[in-house]
């Protein structure tokens, strides 16, 4: 009786652990299985106020379509750090204000499947959907997208159907190099 009793037990814990296992790797493919980097925001609270400023610029196709991209995405608590507030993101009240949201969240935005986990160690230039170029710097398990004006990655990249979300921690700014206009426009600095 007492070896009955010991098969039972080890057969209710076997079962119990293939349940456990087959819970989590349902919720892994739910956490995947979203649908496209749009639906994946849209669904996620972390990013309700990209999801606001999105909208309100009109962007939401840039999340969409069949080409691969990352976008590493302001968590709401990045937003909330910007001196001054976000409200004027949200909907902007003139076309200047407007093209300049729609640039900040370009910048965020890269072609292909970047997955912050496979990044060697220093820093990689890519170019954003907003055309200008960006630095990703892994220092150990650190990773900072944009350089001194960006931010941290502060989670796991998300899946989706036309490739990965990475929450970071600030809201990255496209810096400019220096230029002399007089140099620019071809003329001959004195």
């Amino acid at each position: 009786m007492n070896k009955l009793l010991r098969h039972a037990i080890a057969f209710s814990a076997a079962a119990t652990m293939i349940l456990s296992v087959s819970a989590g790797a349902a919720q892994a493919a739910q956490k995947t299985s979203q649908g496209d980097l749009w639906s994946v925001i849209r669904s996620d609270s972390r990013f309700s106020i990209l999801e606001r400023i999105v909208e309100g610029v009109g962007l939401q196709w840039r999340y969409q379509g069949a080409d691969t991209r990352t976008v590493f995405a302001p968590t709401n608590e990045a937003f909330e750090m910007i001196p001054g507030g976000y409200q004027d993101m949200i909907s902007p009240t003139n076309d200047s204000t407007k093209r300049n949201v729609q640039a900040l969240l370009l910048y965020q935005i890269l072609s292909g499947r970047i997955d912050p986990a496979g990044l060697k160690p220093g820093t990689t230039v890519k170019t954003t959907y907003q055309k200008g170029k960006v630095e990703i710097d892994r220092k150990g398990s650190d990773i900072r997208y944009g350089g001194d004006y960006g931010g941290t990655v502060t989670g796991d990249a998300v899946s989706a159907s036309n490739g990965l979300i990475v929450p970071i921690d600030g809201v990255p700014i496209p810096s400019f190099s220096d230029v002399d206009p007089k140099q620019a426009d071809g003329a001959s600095a004195e």
